[in-house]
């Protein structure tokens, strides 16, 4: 999905990481992809949060 709009996009961080690289704006690539990084961290941390309340049995296995 993120290819996707990274290629075919007319807004969103896709359009912007383009946008940084055609006008040659290094930091519209680098805030970008930074921004794409911190999402991506935070929906893991989210996702291992809901694990954790929802899969009771691997608590018991690791002893938690």
């Amino acid at each position: 999905m993120l290819a996707a709009e990274l290629v075919s996009s007319r807004s969103g961080l896709g359009w912007i990481i383009i946008q940084g690289m055609r006008l040659t704006k290094p930091e519209l690539v680098i805030g970008g992809m930074a921004i794409i990084a911190l999402v991506a961290f935070l929906t893991s941390l989210l996702v291992s949060g809901l694990e954790r309340l929802v899969c009771l049995w691997k608590r018991e296995i690791r002893g938690l």
